[in-house]
């Protein structure tokens, strides 16, 4: 017969998933599949299963996908799933859906379209020459064409099953096709074509009184978005004109840890940027002397165990140079002569003065858990670090030389909870710093100066030209942390870290039990409108109000948000009992200081050191060679 444009491009699908397919075969579906795991690989599964010809076990795969990835290529696998079980009218349902997330998809219309002929028509159509859809490279989370997927799809709180159905399932994971692409049929040559046959009727499949729930013990992954891709910066021209002034002048360290307490975290803090100028309240908290000699820093190493002294050299982004071993004095004088930044992580667990600082300012100004990173700048460098964001909140505290920073303030990246939300910090995620428009600041730091940072502000840093480098410490105010439960309410709610979500479901029941017994309302027969008619929203609003109240009981009468509070506050305690007892912090609050170091003597006196031992480490290298 001939073969058409369209039957080649069938032929050529087919024969990719054939060969995918083959990849993923029956045998290799892991034995421990469930179609309640959120992360299993259901389009894969249903492929495979199709591949074997168990469409029923198929078909609950696909729908599995479309429960915990409801994506446009998802809906379209199940609708033909369902096309191939004769399920017309919910077939047709995921068509519609596919093309609501995404109406340009060729292969969904078209699927779509020979539906509608076919149930105009009241004839068969041709399902294997169905085309179904690519499977995309990420899962886009519960989004709003998802909202009522359970009115018309049952899911099932079983698992696969497939050891007993003769699949010979291995427990290698299976790789991800390209393409859901069933096989079409392979059809003799006819003399003549043949009349199409009527689908005998089918009874409809018997209700299921399943809930379609997640088990307990995995629900909290609910909670976290699915992989996607970084989000995209496109807001541009942003005004503020209701932000407050962007520069305060304080003095010594006591006065700015009230300033810290009271204003600034009522009008800055993951809101404004703000540049504070503090004279020598903490110009003598590190020097050059205490930063950089009479030390050996492990190249690379980690800031979470000994031995905590850590360096890496940088040059323009996060990325380090190609070092390994012990790194002493003269390997960090000659890095900071080829052009290279100093980043230090952690320093607070080698320099007791740090730790003070940090046990200081959690303390007696912002109630949050401080970790403090140290970087050290060559003067005269176009790119000190390519525009990025941060997790953390941080004090960009100058000690010594000069710096320049960028800071654009974009509210898609504000405020960052999950890694997509950052920015800039890996070298395959650059940002391209002429698409960002006008700054909310440019300025220049000098000794004394402290610029708050807010976490999800994108900045860029470079350093004048200046007779010694830059030094600066990120005192980094950790609301999202990678070392202890984070002070967010995503996690004061039950997300993250925080137990998970067990306790939110004790209060939940606990107050549910508690209201049962003391209103009637929860004790009533279901109304009329929640049988009659989907679209009728009054038992809706009757069941917001019974939730209203349960959430008022939840919080007033059970210990879910106490327990909550407790765990996140003990965090922080345990955070400061290290600085002090481990790492040597001063807690006493009298001993912080209400005068100011002399600004100008300090910074000659630290200028002056650091050229003279820069001196004597090039000599120490001319000497060797």
């Amino acid at each position: 017969f001939t073969v058409t444009m369209m039957a080649r491009q069938i032929l050529l699908l087919s024969l990719i998933a054939w060969v995918q397919c083959k990849k993923f075969g029956i045998d290799k579906i892991p034995s421990d599949y469930s179609f309640t795991s959120p992360t299993a690989e259901h389009t894969n599964t249903g492929i495979a299963l199709d591949e074997g010809n168990k469409r029923d076990l198929a078909l609950k795969a696909f729908r599995a996908a479309v429960r915990f990835s409801p994506t446009e290529s998802s809906y379209g696998n199940l609708g033909v799933a369902l096309m191939r079980s004769s399920q017309y009218q919910e077939a047709k349902k995921m068509f519609e859906k596919a093309l609501e997330l995404n109406p340009n998809s060729e292969l969904t219309k078209e699927n779509y379209d020979e539906l509608k002929k076919f149930l105009a028509s009241e004839q068969e159509p041709e399902q294997d020459n169905m085309v179904s859809q690519p499977v995309e490279g990420q899962n886009d989370g519960f989004g709003a064409a998802a909202d009522d997927i359970d009115d018309y799809i049952d899911y099932e709180d079983d698992e696969v099953g497939l050891n007993d159905e003769g699949t010979g399932a291995q427990p290698a994971p299976p790789p991800s096709p390209k393409l859901a692409q069933t096989k079409p049929k392979e059809t003799p040559a006819k003399t003549q074509k043949a009349k199409p046959k009527k689908a005998a009727a089918k009874p409809p499949p018997a209700p299921k009184i399943s809930l379609g729930t997640v088990p307990i013990e995995t629900a909290y992954k609910l909670a976290d978005p699915p992989e996607t891709p970084v989000t995209r910066i496109v807001s541009k021209g942003e005004t503020y004109p209701d932000a407050p002034p962007t520069e305060v002048s304080l003095t010594h360290r006591a006065n700015v840890l009230e300033y810290i307490q009271k204003d600034f975290r009522e009008t800055y803090f993951e809101q404004y940027p703000l540049l504070m100028h503090t004279e020598g309240a903490f110009v003598n908290a590190l020097t050059f002397q205490e930063a950089l000699t009479k030390q050996r820093f492990k190249y690379e190493g980690s800031k979470y165990e000994a031995p905590f002294r850590n360096v890496k050299f940088i040059k323009g982004t996060f990325k380090p140079k190609d070092e390994t071993g012990l790194k002493g004095e003269r390997a960090l004088a000659r890095a900071l002569r080829n052009g290279y930044t100093l980043q230090m992580y952690g320093i607070q667990t080698w320099l007791p003065k740090v730790a003070t600082l940090g046990l200081q300012l959690s303390k007696f100004g912002i109630n949050l858990p401080v970790n403090t990173n140290l970087y050290v700048t060559p003067g005269s460098t176009k790119v000190s670090l390519i525009p990025h964001t941060d997790f953390q909140c941080s004090l960009m505290m100058q000690l010594a030389g000069l710096k320049r920073w960028k800071l654009w303030l974009k509210p898609e990246i504000f405020l960052p909870t999950h890694s997509h939300m950052v920015r800039g910090r890996d070298h395959d995620d650059p940002v391209d710093i002429d698409s960002l428009g006008k700054p909310y600041m440019d300025v220049v730091l000098r000794p004394g100066d402290i610029l708050y940072v807010p976490r999800g502000v994108l900045h860029a840093t470079s350093t004048p030209a200046s007779k010694v480098p830059s030094m600066h410490m990120t005192v980094g105010m950790e609301t999202l942390w990678d070392i202890g439960l984070s002070q967010s309410w995503f996690n004061l709610l039950g997300a993250g870290d925080v137990s998970r979500h067990n306790h939110v479901v004790e209060g939940l029941y606990t107050a549910l039990r508690r209201q049962v017994k003391a209103d009637i309302d929860f004790r009533k027969s279901l109304p009329a409108s929640f049988y009659n008619s989907s679209k009728n929203t009054e038992w809706k609003e009757e069941s917001r109000r019974l939730l209203h109240k349960l959430v008022d009981d939840m919080v007033d009468h059970t210990p879910t948000l106490r327990r909550s509070q407790r765990a996140l506050k003990n965090t922080i305690a345990k955070h400061n009992w290290d600085l002090q007892y481990k790492y040597g912090a001063n807690a006493s609050y009298a001993d912080v200081e209400t005068e100011s170091a002399d600004l100008k003597d300090y910074t000659a006196m630290n200028e002056e050191f650091y050229l003279n031992w820069q001196q004597r480490m090039q000599a120490r290298q001319k000497d060797e060679l």
